[in-house]
């Protein structure tokens, strides 16, 4: 005798939930932006450096996404530098340098 439990309520919220298509809508916000998601549409590797808050982040992961789910990419790598290491490699080699 096999008894199957029914499912609860909330499963069939969360199956009814995972069936609905993912849209990002990234708007640019000034022309440095849309150039930004201009050269992710048109260009594989794509690198972006700037000031802090200008919306690197948001316009790349947004774009990305959007181009991901439409299937144009099978794969996705975001990566940043860290400053902190790239200022320590240069105190590092002017100390080598002095001895």
């Amino acid at each position: 005798m096999s008894s199957k439990r029914p499912k609860s309520r909330y499963a069939k919220k969360a199956e009814a939930s995972s069936r609905k298509e993912l849209k990002f809508n990234i708007l640019p916000k000034n022309k440095k932006q849309d150039l930004l998601i201009t050269a992710i549409k048109t260009h594989p590797i794509t690198v972006t450096i700037g000031c802090a808050g200008t919306g690197k982040t948001y316009c790349s992961a947004g774009t990305v996404a959007t181009l991901f789910l439409k299937g144009r990419y099978k794969k996705i790598v975001l990566t940043r530098a860290t400053c902190q290491q790239v200022n320590l490699l240069g105190v590092f080699l002017a100390i080598s340098k002095r001895r």
